[in-house]
């Protein structure tokens, strides 16, 4: 399957041109790494390199009897 190439720069100036011109350098940092964490996603997801709802649910569950 192919899939439309990302252009990251393009996203990234969007994502700050979308922020409030107050936005501290944390905040603009904090959206450039969602950013970046969402296309991650994305390529993995595209990759099949994801987990069912079941998998997850049993993960947390050993997660939470540590």
């Amino acid at each position: 399957m192919d899939t439309p190439t990302i252009n990251l720069k393009e996203v990234a100036i969007e994502a700050i041109n979308n922020l409030p011109d107050t936005s501290s350098m944390e905040e603009i940092m904090y959206q450039l790494t969602l950013v970046s964490k969402i296309k991650e996603g994305l390529e993995q997801a595209n990759k099949g390199l994801t987990i069912s709802t079941a998998e997850l649910k049993q993960k947390v569950k050993s997660w939470q009897q540590q």
